[in-house]
């Protein structure tokens, strides 16, 4: 079994190489990091170098893309590398796989569960600050452990995919699509549309169909694995990281800010006070 994995990343250099090692060690053969950081931003090579001297990860430049950016790298990976793996990985920079299987992919992923599935789609998870205003260290697996509680219908509805290859007709574009089955719309940065179907053959981590419009009912801490997603970090990293990167495609979304950081973290005055005070730096 071959796996590979592609990441859209823009000023989240600070954690690649812990992410880079934790994929690597869990089985993935090869990673893919489409480098969105702007021209006058650290480049991803700057912190990866080595890793791409020796072949594991492929850097593929992409800070000029605009508009849907996230499903244009996604989509010109598929294109370009879905016939040579048994299995694509599509997460972000902040989201970890976590396994009940001894972490390995490869295991996890030849259950007979997943033997007719087109896409095997990760709840998850989220992981507040644990009250860190700065985090001094280079990794935040060890760092970030609390789970952020933000109720049952969203921890178990909101999820990402690993992807088959070799299927012909995969669409991460596809946005609003009208099947026989009625009107949907998917999420290309979570689901991909196969052969013009909407949520086709995707199954969750215990290998049941996703119903096309929460997924399945069953509570994430009953799965075999889950997606252990850190969204905003410290209030340092959110600042210097989120916060200034913004949203991929800005059209028609809120740009972040403090109250997007306290739907994931809890507020204290330790917090807004640094906020406010580095929020001009």
């Amino acid at each position: 079994m071959k796996i590979a994995s592609v990441i859209l990343t823009r000023l989240g250099n600070k954690y690649l190489r812990e992410y880079v090692e934790y994929y690597k060690k869990i089985g993935v053969d090869k990673m893919y990091f489409y480098d969105n950081n702007h021209e006058d931003e650290p480049k991803v090579i700057e912190v990866l170098q080595d890793y791409s001297d020796n072949g594991f990860v492929e850097i593929i430049p992409f800070g000029n893309v605009e508009g849907r950016i996230q499903e244009k790298a996604y989509q010109d990976f598929y294109d370009k590398h879905g016939n040579e793996y048994d299995w694509l990985c599509v997460f972000d920079d902040d989201e970890y796989v976590t396994l009940n299987y001894g972490n390995n992919l490869k295991k996890f992923l030849e259950l007979p569960v997943f033997n007719n599935a087109n896409g095997v789609c990760f709840p998850m998870v989220n992981f507040c600050d644990s009250g860190i205003i700065v985090n001094n260290k280079n990794t935040r697996l060890d760092v970030y452990t609390e789970i952020k509680d933000l109720g049952d219908v969203y921890n178990r509805s909101f999820y990402k995919t690993i992807i088959r290859g070799h299927l012909m007709n995969v669409s991460y574009l596809a946005g609003n699509y009208e099947n026989n089955n009625g009107h949907f719309y998917t999420d290309g940065c979570h689901y991909p549309v196969i052969d013009g179907v909407c949520y086709n053959c995707l199954v969750d981590c215990d290998g049941h169909n996703l119903n096309g419009s929460c997924g399945s009912l069953t509570l994430y801490a009953t799965f075999n694995g889950f997606l252990k997603h850190i969204p905003t970090g410290c209030i340092d990293d959110f600042m210097h990281m989120k916060m200034k990167r913004d949203w991929p495609d800005t059209e028609n979304k809120q740009h972040f800010g403090y109250e997007y950081f306290l739907y994931y973290n809890n507020h204290t005055d330790e917090k807004w006070n640094y906020f406010i005070s580095h929020i001009n730096q």
